[in-house]
């Protein structure tokens, strides 16, 4: 992504996390003058229940006909606040929108191709995190082909990007990663790099370090470099334990995976981080 995004897309929720998501969105948007779509799965989360499919009798039809009721109209009220929110908040930071309330028919399928038609997804973790049922964020990563930036439900920094750190190990995925993600590099006030055991089959470190170095001085970045050791832990725990010491608020990866068939397995580092990221997560791939 070396040209700024023009088109964000977050994906919402009516609780105070989707609210914050909307929000750091909403700044993104206004920083880089993009167009935001806001996208709301009416359904997500709503279930029938199966004791509805053994009542008997009078009585228990009426309830199910009352509950059938709610079940179809309840959605509709907290779509009608979600886009209320959202279409005011964006009007104060005067940031271009729009919003799309996904019904419960072709959910996964609505919610897929406003995201490949994007620049960037935004998505919560975990649950709700903004996305269909039928959706997870790994697959909104694989069939989108949009970066996705993971905003925590339980992070409360006030803006993302400020102090980004980048996971580096010179494979496709991470320069694939970096270069998305230099909009946020380039604006950040402090750039930290950092080797996780570096493979034997890349350069050696001093030479790794300034070929790489060279490569962000000619965006204007003077990055920091800094190598550790796993100790035991994994790639994605020690990326995470890194970050919190060094208060990072963006965290940018590759997503690294293989395709045997038709589905994409992702890496133990991957999986662990979209299921387990506590700080503000830029993915791509």
């Amino acid at each position: 992504m070396l040209l700024t995004p023009k088109v964000i897309t977050a994906f919402l929720d009516p609780g105070p996390a989707g609210k914050r998501r909307a929000e750091h969105a909403a700044v993104l948007a206004r920083r880089w003058r993009a167009h935001l779509i806001g996208v709301y799965p009416a359904f997500a989360g709503i279930r029938w229940p199966s004791s509805m499919n053994y009542v008997r009798g009078d009585k228990g039809i009426e309830e199910v006909v009352a509950y059938s009721h709610r079940f179809e109209t309840q959605p509709d009220a907290t779509a009608h606040g979600v886009s209320q929110h959202f279409r005011t908040l964006c009007a104060e930071m005067n940031v271009s929108c729009e919003f799309h309330t996904i019904g419960r028919e072709r959910s996964a399928a609505e919610a897929l191709k406003v995201a490949f038609l994007s620049d960037l997804a935004v998505v919560g973790r975990p649950e709700p995190n903004g996305l269909p049922d039928n959706v997870s964020v790994t697959r909104l990563l694989i069939e989108s082909g949009s970066p996705v930036l993971i905003v925590p439900n339980d992070w409360n920094g006030e803006a993302i990007g400020s102090r980004v750190l980048v996971g580096w190990n010179a494979s496709h995925a991470a320069r694939r990663a970096t270069g998305d993600a230099m909009s946020f590099i380039v604006a950040a006030k402090q750039v930290t790099v950092l080797f996780i055991d570096q493979n034997a089959h890349h350069p050696p470190g001093n030479t790794l370090r300034a070929e790489l170095a060279s490569y962000l001085d000619r965006h204007g970045i003077h990055g920091n470099f800094e190598h550790i050791a796993r100790n035991g832990d994994s790639i994605g725990a020690a990326l995470l334990g890194y970050a919190k010491r060094d208060e990072s608020d963006l965290l940018v990866v590759g997503a690294y995976g293989h395709a045997p068939a038709r589905e994409i397995i992702f890496g133990g580092t991957t999986r662990m981080l979209l299921e387990q990221t506590s700080v503000p997560t830029f993915l791509s791939r």
